[in-house]
């Protein structure tokens, strides 16, 4: 049986789906440049700087809201010329609940949300400042170096202290900041560098990080110095962030000799590596000390206990060592390492109560939740302190645990105004 509506021409059906396709990635792009441009304004503290950053958002915003709304009118378009041949109005044609593959009606992904989500970095800006103090006054000397070298910053810390997020800290806020770039223009480019943990004989190190260098930056382990030096000079004049992580696990297995062969590797990229700056973020995470709740019988419970103190034990002996070596290291001139250069940077930390409270007394949550907010935020971040306090018998809260409260105090916060 035929329908008695004529099927739309499927150019014409065909047409829309691309106009749609179109504006939904062009909307995308809107989106994610909105979002840059929102997150430098709420980070901006600069008067200045900051209705610099709100004219250009309302102007974007403007443009987002005009192809959200061309979107909506052409999906209208389809969904009617859809209508049409479907012959709605007659029983049985449409299966229950509607043709859901035919449908292009708003969608929470398509929407445009009036209601922004908080900036991602923002709950990891509590202090840090001993830091900051130390690697600003360091970066700014390494950009204005010429020709390029290459500078080492070793970040350590225990494992609960967000080591990722602060290398984005650094990478979304002090370089943009020193480099003066404009919200709209790409991130600093970030690599990873893969530590090899199952490496057993160290002659093999230089070997195994160039290809996992390689792997990161090009997706292919094979490609040589020569042609990673080519794909990175591509970024220039901008730095690049390669990043490394190591556990005290590796550290236990591979020794600290591991760390002086990684500075060893980070020297020879300087004469490999020529066209392009690169900050070369280690990132050691020191293993902390958790409570086992062992659901076995009590003979098994001795002796896996008995294990699992003696690890725990040679885990904290080594967290000792490498700190004892890295202190050595900020006290050594390192000259057989130039021309790069290398900062360690103050132990990241738990953060105490006061601290909390200066970041919530700043610009960044004063222009978020408004002025009204900020005593009734700082009384919660009391009582906050006061239960971790009664719980863990400390006054410092590790970052991890931290920016979780802090995300979640916000966002209540932001609903009860």
């Amino acid at each position: 049986m035929t329908s008695d509506n004529p099927s739309p021409p499927p150019n014409q059906r065909t047409r829309l789906q691309h106009e749609i396709e179109s504006l939904e990635k062009s909307r995308e792009t809107q989106l994610q440049k909105v979002g840059r441009i929102r997150n430098a304004w709420v980070l901006e503290t600069d008067p200045s700087e900051k209705f610099k950053y709100e004219k250009e958002l309302q102007q974007e915003e403007s443009i987002l809201e005009e192809l959200s709304g061309t979107l909506a009118a052409t999906e209208q378009k389809l969904q009617t010329l859809v209508d049409s041949r479907l012959n709605l109005d007659s029983d049985g044609l449409r299966p229950a609940g509607g043709d859901r593959t035919l449908q292009y009606s708003s969608s929470p992904q398509n929407s445009f949300a009036s209601s922004q989500p908080l900036p991602p970095l923002l709950p990891y800006l509590a202090n840090r400042r001993e830091q900051e103090s130390q690697l600003s006054e360091v970066l700014q000397t390494f950009l204005e170096q010429t020709p390029a070298n290459h500078l080492v910053c070793i970040i350590h810390g225990d494992e609960l202290q967000c080591h990722y997020n602060f290398v984005e800290r650094i990478r979304q806020l002090y370089l943009r900041k020193l480099l003066e770039l404009d919200p709209q223009q790409p991130m600093i480019p970030k690599f990873e560098m893969a530590w090899p943990e199952k490496l057993k004989d160290l002659q093999n190190l230089d070997n195994h990080l160039c290809k996992n260098l390689a792997q990161g930056v090009s997706g292919n382990s094979f490609h040589s110095l020569a042609k990673i030096n080519d794909l990175l000079s591509t970024y220039s004049p901008n730095p690049i962030i390669i990043q490394t992580y190591l556990l005290t696990e590796d550290l236990y297995k591979q020794g600290l000799d591991s760390l002086d062969r990684l500075l060893k590797f980070c020297h020879s990229l300087s004469k490999n590596i020529i066209n392009q700056k690169l900050i070369i973020c280690i990132c050691i995470k020191y293993k902390i000390t958790r409570k086992n709740n062992y659901k076995i019988s009590w003979l098994k419970r001795i002796f896996t206990y008995v294990g699992a103190f003696l690890k725990q034990y040679r885990y904290q002996q080594t967290n000792r060592r490498s700190r004892k070596y890295l202190q050595d290291i900020s006290n050594s001139d390192l000259s057989h390492l130039q021309p790069i250069s290398v900062i360690v940077l103050p132990e990241l930390e738990g953060i105490n109560k006061t601290e909390v409270e200066n970041w919530v007394r700043s610009e960044y949550i004063k222009q978020l939740v408004g002025e009204a907010m900020i005593e009734p935020l700082i009384q919660k971040v009391g009582e906050m302190f006061a239960t971790w306090e009664e719980q863990k018998a400390s006054d410092t809260i590790p970052m991890y645990e931290l920016a979780e409260k802090l995300e979640q105090l916000l966002m209540k916060q932001g609903k009860s105004a």
